[in-house]
């Protein structure tokens, strides 16, 4: 968890940075190809950057992505809770955000990252489960999708 805490901050930090700014800036043009190539210049900047604080590169290799993935789609990390289990909660800023995370839980992309920073932290191979109740993804959309102004 320091480990995550510590990258995150890092992250957070570069995500300030004017150039930073002025790349996500270039999202307001909505083609994939914009999207994908300003998510392949974060994922640089955000390597380089743990680099410079001495993260291990397989480390690097599985949080810059993640962060890259979800700066380019309008999500934050706001929470992560540590008990017996880890969990991460997810600030989505647009409907397709929404969409986007359950994209990024369906087609294993965030197991993926969080077996590779457990390995990369722990040495030992990771037991990732990822559990989203279809009830909350669904009256997440239907509080943020329904007529302004008229909330739950």
């Amino acid at each position: 968890m320091a480990e995550l805490t510590r990258a995150s901050d890092i992250i957070n930090e570069v995500r300030q940075m004017p150039d930073v700014i002025e790349l996500i800036e270039r999202l307001r043009d909505p083609s994939e190809e914009v999207k994908a190539d300003v998510e392949d210049q974060l994922i640089t900047k955000f390597k380089d950057a743990l680099y410079q604080h001495g993260f291990q590169r397989r480390f690097r290799s599985s949080i810059a992505p993640f962060a890259a993935r979800i700066a380019v789609n309008y999500m934050s990390v706001v929470a992560v809770k540590q008990g017996d289990s880890i969990v991460v909660y997810f600030l989505c800023e647009a409907v397709q955000s929404l969409y986007q995370l359950r994209l990024m839980i369906t087609s294993r992309f965030i197991y993926a990252v969080f077996d590779l920073l457990i390995e990369s932290v722990t040495d030992t191979t990771g037991d990732v489960s990822v559990k989203v109740h279809d009830d909350d993804f669904n009256f997440a959309l239907l509080c943020v999708s329904g007529p302004q102004d008229r909330g739950l």
